[in-house]
């Protein structure tokens, strides 16, 4: 009879099998470890930046040349209030062609400031609102690329109008006839003027695309001109007709006295002439004149 032995006996193939188990086990499970450590860790980093982040912008984000990243939005407004002068600069240059006059404007007073708490709430957003992973591949560009952003003005286009009111009011000349007057006992003529007024829908279209575009601009104005319709040299040619008219006193008298208190003649003086002599506006001739004559009833 035979006896069964309490021990259990492998082959050679069954211990080379089981070796070169733990073998395998040994070379993958340090990998797999340090492959978790980093993506723990890569998590760990992630989670940290987030939190690090809730109330600060992102690296990356730069507007007008000022980098706001890593700043807080209260710090992020006062660095752009530091940085930002283009609404306090010379940007606008008005030139009077009649007359070479400038004028020089901010876009300040034109009616353009500087919106820095949308201007920082727009660079805020940068790298929020989206999914997780929309969020995370633009934190990662931008703290990469950087991402530049304009900044926002405000534009109150009543300050523009009354910045340009206010010059075209220097500018404004109602047009003027030239004339005649009778001053201190004389006979004078009055200049013409020619009338100027400010094209002010051409000027505020000039500023609006550079101002637009946090830019500059040197603006010759459009000044319409009227011309007087009596002109210098018609009046100086019924002053000389009204100087012939009072040039010598004149005797005015009845051919014939009817009755005793019938007047005597009486002499008209220059004076007296001058002050009887009528102006009137001939609007019927090419171009209009002034015309002389005496008040036959004075």
């Amino acid at each position: 009879m035979s006896s069964m032995s309490g021990t259990q006996e492998y082959s050679s193939d069954q211990v080379q099998d089981r070796s070169l188990l733990r073998n395998l086990g040994g070379f993958f499970l340090f990998p797999i470890l340090a492959v978790g450590l980093i993506l723990g860790a890569v998590v760990l980093g992630l989670v940290y930046f987030e939190n690090s982040h809730q109330e600060r912008i992102y690296p990356g984000v730069i507007i007008w040349g000022v980098d706001l990243g890593e700043m807080t939005r209260q710090e992020a407004e006062r660095a752009l209030l530091a940085a930002f002068s283009y609404p306090d600069e010379p940007a606008f240059t008005f030139h009077d062609p009649g007359t070479g006059q400038t004028w020089v404007a901010t876009p300040t007073q034109l009616g353009a400031t500087l919106d820095a708490e949308a201007t920082v709430a727009k660079a805020y957003r940068i790298g929020r609102g989206n999914t997780a992973w929309d969020n995370f591949s633009t934190q990662a560009d931008t703290y990469l690329y950087e991402e530049h952003l304009s900044p926002i003005l405000v534009f109150d286009s009543n300050a523009a109008i009354s910045f340009l009111e206010t010059m075209a009011l220097e500018i404004y000349q109602p047009v003027i006839n030239a004339g005649l007057i009778f001053a201190e006992e004389r006979l004078i003529t009055t200049p013409s003027q020619v009338g100027r007024q400010v094209n002010m829908a051409d000027a505020y279209n000039q500023l609006a695309a550079p101002l637009a575009s946090l830019g500059g601009a040197e603006i010759e104005l459009v000044v319409d001109e009227t011309q007087p319709e009596i002109t210098n040299e018609a009046a100086a040619n019924a002053f000389v007709r009204a100087q012939q008219l009072a040039s010598e006193p004149i005797t005015v008298f009845l051919a014939e006295r009817t009755f005793v208190d019938d007047p005597e003649p009486q002499v008209l003086s220059r004076e007296e002439l001058a002050s009887m002599l009528l102006l009137e506006f001939d609007d019927s001739s090419t171009p209009p004149r002034y015309t002389v004559r005496l008040d036959e009833a004075a």
